[in-house]
């Protein structure tokens, strides 16, 4: 089972910056469900503009819809406890998932509880899948690296970009395109105009 999930910050350091937005959605292998998503407020932002201007959030939207970490943790840990996913650790999945995780663990901090009590440790990178593929031959060494970029070069539509659940949406669109590009089920040049 894998739990993908994206987050939309206010910077690249989760050490400085603010935590803006959360996203995920559980992907079986067979069944994607129903996604969950959270606005994170804090009483005092730190955000560069670049990040502003990328990911296009207001911060009185954040304000007026988010919840404080606290409470945003409380709301994560409801979502997995009505999935099922108390059980068994989720394995979180995403594009380069190193960045959220490591958002995502400040969060969990910030609202007093250990993240690796709720996820297993391992995580799947579609970047680094991706990456493998170029080293493997099996994509071009000049196949794009981003997210948004190679969806679209596998032929997926792209909706939401620089959202959470956007694009935690097209990297379920994208794993299962990398699985058919390995099974042999899917040739990338198929996409090429």
């Amino acid at each position: 089972m894998l739990l993908f999930i994206d987050t939309e910050t206010g910077g690249l350091n989760p050490d400085k910056h603010s935590l803006l937005q959360v996203a995920m959605q559980l992907y079986d292998g067979e069944n994607e469900h129903e996604p969950f998503t959270l606005f994170i407020k804090h009483e005092e932002y730190v955000v560069t503009e670049e990040a502003m201007r990328i990911n296009g959030l207001s911060l009185s939207d954040i304000n007026k819809y988010g919840f404080t970490p606290t409470e945003a943790v409380s709301q994560i840990l409801s979502w997995i406890r009505e999935m099922d996913l108390m059980k068994e650790k989720p394995t979180l999945a995403g594009h380069n998932i190193h960045f959220d995780r490591r958002f995502l663990q400040k969060l969990f901090r910030d609202g007093s509880c250990d993240l690796d009590n709720f996820f297993s440790y391992r995580t799947l990178d579609t970047a680094s899948v991706i990456r493998f593929l170029k080293d493997a031959e099996i994509l071009p060494a000049d196949f794009p690296d981003g997210l948004h970029d190679a969806a679209k070069a596998l032929g997926i539509r792209v909706v939401d970009a620089h959202t959470a659940i956007g694009d935690v949406r097209v990297n379920i669109q994208l794993y299962k395109r990398l699985k058919q590009l390995v099974r042999g089920e899917f040739q990338w040049e198929e996409c090429l105009p």
